[in-house]
């Protein structure tokens, strides 16, 4: 796995599966008992094999290995900008992952919902993989949303300046949704409010609180509905004589679907 560079050694996994021991603990002295935080770790067809390898090879990090379930997302064929389907070999297209937001598909398909609610899990607290930082879980955010009975909840952080490269929670039209910070305008990116602090500053970090039964809905009602993305990259391809091309500059389009998509759906 990827190394991020700490003294320690310890990847992100690591990090994370001592997180959630910790909370087990902290849970087990104050009351005496606790169950165990069951961990949902979305991968690829790229990546399902090496991961599971790689906690089996470190005994799950101390975590039982019953409760750490592995799901698989689909894969999206991948197009040139002009739309025609780009070949990764002479016998197969090319493809890629449709995103985080394809996390409430792969979760119906591959039967993730139905082992929440065979567990009894009432909750979910959801983050990408690659945040340092996070708590796991978040008893704070996680309560704080139990406290509010909310469906659904996100966690943000105040942007450090008017430009910086992250999208904004908002409410457009009625509806809570995130905005890309490629569709704010400058103007709007230096809004201040009467106390000279930015109006849009609910800086989005992929941190979200879900109850089960909203999950549900999305997975079996909302799912087909939420956008899709348009990701431009560049795609290695092979080229109409077989020849192996690695683009210097942007050639394809990946179609990728965000988690916050659920926002606007209901």
């Amino acid at each position: 796995m990827y190394n991020v560079g700490l003294l320690s050694g310890k990847c992100l996994y690591q990090l994370q599966a001592e997180r959630v021991l910790h909370q087990e603990k902290l849970a087990a002295d104050m009351y005496g008992s606790s169950k165990s935080v069951t961990w949902y770790i979305m991968t690829s067809e790229h990546t399902k094999k090496a991961t599971m390898e790689y906690f089996q090879s470190n005994n799950w990090f101390g975590v039982c290995k019953d409760d750490v379930v592995f799901f698989e997302q689909e894969m999206i064929p991948c197009t040139s900008v002009d739309g025609k389907i780009l070949m990764d070999s002479k016998s197969s297209i090319a493809r890629a992952p449709g995103g985080n937001g394809d996390l409430y598909r792969a979760m119906g398909n591959e039967g993730v919902l139905d082992d929440m609610i065979k567990r009894g899990i009432r909750s979910v607290h959801c983050y990408c993989v690659d945040n340092i930082l996070v708590k796991v879980p978040d008893p704070l955010f996680i309560g704080c949303c139990l406290d509010r009975k909310s469906d659904c909840g996100a966690k943000v952080v105040s942007k450090a300046y008017p430009t910086e490269a992250v999208g904004v929670i908002c409410k457009c039209n009625g509806k809570w949704k995130v905005v890309e910070y490629s569709e704010i305008s400058s103007e709007t990116a230096h809004k201040t409010g009467p106390d000279g602090k930015l109006l849009y500053s609910h800086g989005n970090i992929c941190n979200h609180y879900f109850t089960v039964e909203f999950l549900r809905k999305v997975i079996k009602e909302k799912e087909a509905d939420l956008m899709h993305h348009v990701a431009k990259k560049k795609i290695p391809y092979i080229d109409e004589n077989g020849e192996k091309i690695i683009p210097e500059k942007i050639n394809g389009i990946k179609m990728e679907k965000f988690c916050f998509r659920c926002f606007q759906v209901f």
